[in-house]
């Protein structure tokens, strides 16, 4: 657990850097950042009560898939999004956004 934090603050620490580096360059650099998704490769391992869970811990009470990080892809390469360059987004129904207190009352429904 621990290496995969590390890599994550790396990627994220990368990602601001590499921004400020290639900006002049026309170049923009941006992260995303995925949540629980739910997709085939978990998909054999979660039980129902766990997907459950996963969706009612997020603040939209909903699940992601692969496609709810792909237009965020596509959002980013788009122009529409020409003056967005350094930020890491999160695609996770809001859970980066909570602090554990703030989501107890929505296990407990």
């Amino acid at each position: 657990m621990v290496s995969a934090a590390a890599a994550k603050g790396g990627m994220i620490s990368t990602t601001k850097v590499m921004a400020v580096h290639h900006g002049r360059d026309n170049i923009r650099v941006n992260c995303i950042a995925p949540g629980h998704l739910y997709a085939s490769f978990p998909a054999p391992y979660l039980s129902e009560a766990e997907r459950e869970r996963r969706r009612r811990i997020g603040p939209l009470g909903t699940e992601g898939t692969a496609w709810d990080v792909a237009w965020a892809t596509v959002f980013l390469a788009s122009d529409e999004s020409k003056w967005i360059s350094g930020v890491v987004i999160p695609i996770d129904a809001g859970l980066l956004a909570a602090t554990p207190l703030a989501v107890v009352h929505q296990l407990e429904e």
